[in-house]
């Protein structure tokens, strides 16, 4: 039995939540919908820096 046994054994959620997970990752609107937010989310610190 390896490590990554028991973890998933211990966790069913983590079990539960790693397919769709795995889907998220290949859908391209959800990558998109988070690499949007990112970008904004990084302009917007790194002009609040550059503006002090």
């Amino acid at each position: 039995m390896s490590q990554n046994d028991s973890i998933l054994s211990e966790s069913p959620r983590i079990a539960a939540i790693a397919p769709t997970f795995r889907n998220r990752l290949l859908d391209k609107n959800f990558i998109n919908f988070y690499f949007d937010n990112f970008l904004l989310h990084f302009e917007t610190r790194y002009l609040d820096k550059l503006k002090r």
